[in-house]
């Protein structure tokens, strides 16, 4: 009875073994998933700090991923049958087994040479300032962040560092980027690829719906013509009237940039650069950054995080309820994905046997 009762168990075990593998898929992705978009939130704030205190940013890629499980099962039976003077005695054992190990493999590649030359160094093209626009993100936060110059109207530096000051003419840059934000809630701005060439992408102002003030605004600040709705957009350094001179930053210029965001510790208030303005007067970054990130830092664990890292005896830290921290964190994933449009790469692979 023993061993039919064993002999029922593992014909059982195995029949569900056999459905193991297909169970494994979506709990496996999920994790995997989860895991890995964790980890980069994680290296794009530490690269932050790294930056905000001058030192030099390292990215790792998850460039493969591969998992196997091993399962091993066993079952036995003994019998002993002895006699002595007291009569005959007779037992049956049974004995059953079940393992389960899982062994990942990730594969890391650094981000460097060529690749991060292209991906980190290279200007973001207008192009793909089209694209984040066309995906919903907001221009306000595409300018800020991403643009350095748009007709003459230059944006506040990158980087405090390497003789870098605030100047009250940035605030004109703002400005312009506050009244774009206005007419797009209101459906009156977009930038989109252009009608005739694909390849051309092109700046709609329309002054409809009580913004024909907030519009007019915006034409004059850009010196576009009243009478146009519709005005090409390129890359370059050389403004042609009528036209939108869009220069992008570079990912790391905008990294550099989004690290001013980062709260110095007081401990660590002489290792860190302090932005200034032409009369030497310290200023604070918030007054072009606005809302766009706040890093907080803290000796202790935050226990309200949305995403932190230790670094130098202290924790560095966004509030999970700060939306526009965390959207300006998802700005910065979509950008980095982007910038490898062209590249010959595999995207990470996740292997599950199921055998």
């Amino acid at each position: 009875m023993v061993a039919r009762l064993l002999l029922g168990l593992l014909v059982f075990w195995m029949a569900g073994c056999a459905q193991f593998g297909s169970h494994t898929v979506s709990p496996a992705q999920f994790n995997y998933n989860a895991a890995i978009l964790r980890g980069w939130n994680e290296q794009l704030l530490l690269n932050l700090v790294r930056l905000r205190y001058g030192e030099s940013p390292l990215f790792l890629e998850v460039s493969n991923v591969v998992t196997g499980y091993t399962f091993s099962g066993n079952v036995g039976s003994n019998a002993a049958f002895t006699t002595d003077a007291g009569g005959f005695d007779n037992s049956l054992k049974g004995s059953a087994g079940l393992s389960y190990t899982e062994r990942p493999t990730i594969t890391y590649s650094p981000l460097q040479g060529e690749n991060f030359t292209r991906r980190v160094m290279r200007p973001i093209p207008a192009e793909m300032i089209v694209l984040l626009a066309d995906a919903g993100w907001s221009m306000k936060s595409i300018l800020l962040c991403c643009v350095q110059e748009i007709n003459g109207l230059r944006n506040a530096p990158p980087a405090p560092g390497a003789g870098a000051y605030h100047s009250d003419e940035f605030a004109v840059f703002q400005r312009l980027a506050d009244l774009i934000d206005q007419l797009q809630r209101q459906g009156q701005f977009s930038i989109r690829l252009g009608r005739s060439t694909a390849d051309t992408p092109s700046l709609v102002i329309n002054e409809s719906r009580g913004m024909g003030e907030t519009a007019r605004e915006v034409r004059s600040l850009l010196q576009l013509p009243l009478d146009e709705p519709v005005f090409p957009l390129s890359d370059g350094r050389v403004f042609t009237p009528g036209e939108v001179m869009l220069a992008g930053r570079s990912l790391i210029g905008t990294l550099q940039f989004l690290s001013q965001g980062v709260e110095a510790p007081r401990a660590h208030a002489d290792e860190v650069y302090q932005v200034r303005d032409v009369q030497g007067r310290v200023r604070d970054p918030s007054e072009w950054m606005g809302e766009l990130i706040r890093v907080h830092a803290s000796r202790l664990k935050p226990n309200r995080a949305f995403v932190s890292v230790a670094y130098r005896d202290h924790w560095f830290w966004i509030d999970r309820r700060d939306l526009h921290s965390k959207t300006t964190l998802g700005l910065l994933n979509q950008l980095f994905s982007l910038q490898t449009v062209g590249e010959k790469t595999g995207n990470p692979i996740l292997t599950i046997p199921t055998g």
